[in-house]
């Protein structure tokens, strides 16, 4: 919560409070008074909690950049670790071994 919308919801609570007097003691003037200031509270209420919005779609978008990269990197580390398997498995079958094991000693 801002400032904006802490400030704005306590005008609105005073707006309506100087309203309802003003309607009690048949005041129009303070009636008057009430009602403007609780729509200036409303308004500057509605302008915090668009703020707050703002806010959190940011800190949500920031988030989301920060995870698109992180899953970006591992796929390029994973992609990494394949390119180098296929290679040492192209060596293997080219040096005539293929995927064998050297033999036992108790083979030769």
């Amino acid at each position: 919560m801002n400032k904006d919308q802490v400030k704005g919801r306590v005008e609105q609570a005073k707006g309506a409070m100087k309203e309802a007097t003003g309607k009690v003691v048949r005041n129009r003037s303070l009636e008057a008074e009430g009602k403007i200031d609780k729509t200036t509270g409303r308004a500057r209420a509605d302008y915090g909690d668009l703020k707050e919005d703002v806010r959190d779609a940011a800190r949500d978008a920031a988030k989301s950049v920060e995870r698109s990269a992180a899953e970006r990197a591992a796929a390029e580390r994973a992609a990494a670790d394949r390119a180098e398997a296929q290679r040492a498995a192209a060596q293997r079958s080219a040096s005539g071994r293929g995927d064998r094991l050297p033999p036992d000693d108790d083979e030769l």
